[in-house]
């Protein structure tokens, strides 16, 4: 293993998250300081091209949706965020009346899938949010975007598989029920290996596990 950059300055006391971009040309990373500062870096010319407050709110969970655009979120914060040369802004997240307490995010091309507290899936346009899908009786804690399915899993340690296009539920079923001694059944990641009939889940019993869907 080689190191290819190492970035320093910029971010402090830690780093929270990263995203790359699709071209892998570009990454985003949050620091765990006080005001969580989000900074853009350049891997082709290794240097940071601009940084920004994020939020006195944690953030949770950052994803890059192309080379100049990404999405933040975590508990009551949602932020959408552009960027161009050294300049960066961003737009926060109109609510309405749906749950602010944001876990997890995805991208399904141009639409931005959130996972909430209360067991939702969300969807967002730009700063504003859209359908939102009730799929779990917890707090959704894992989201994956596939070529042809939406992945969730969820602290009622169930797993949903939607179709990517329709949002429709194709199967839901909970890990109990095909494993039957899980330590503790509550699901951190979920996601379609390249088969895409194979589940790898993962649990917070530190559980990785191996389930052939029909």
């Amino acid at each position: 293993m080689q190191t290819l950059w190492q970035f320093k300055g910029g971010l402090q006391k830690g780093i929270a998250n990263l995203s790359f971009s699709p071209s892998g040309n570009k990454l985003v990373g949050v620091a765990i300081d006080n005001d969580h500062y989000v900074a853009v870096y350049d891997i082709e010319v290794g240097q940071m091209i601009c940084m920004d407050k994020g939020d006195t709110a944690r953030i949770v969970d950052i994803k890059l949706k192309n080379e100049n655009e990404f999405v933040s979120v975590g508990p009551k914060h949602f932020k959408h965020w552009t960027f161009q040369n050294k300049q960066m802004s961003s737009k926060k997240g109109q609510f309405g009346n749906n749950n602010n307490l944001l876990r997890c995010l995805a991208w399904n091309d141009n639409t931005c899938l959130v996972g909430a507290a209360d067991g939702k899936l969300q969807t967002w346009n730009g700063n504003s949010i859209g359908k939102t899908y009730a799929l779990h009786q917890g707090g959704v804690d894992s989201l994956w975007v596939g070529p042809q399915y939406i992945v969730t899993g969820g602290a009622d340690a169930n797993i949903a598989i939607l179709d990517k296009s329709s949002y429709a539920t194709l199967l839901k079923f909970t890990l109990d029920s095909v494993c039957k001694n899980a330590i503790s059944p509550k699901i951190r990641s979920a996601c379609f290996a390249s088969d895409q009939k194979t589940l790898l889940v993962g649990t917070y019993g530190s559980e990785i596990y191996e389930i052939v869907t029909k």
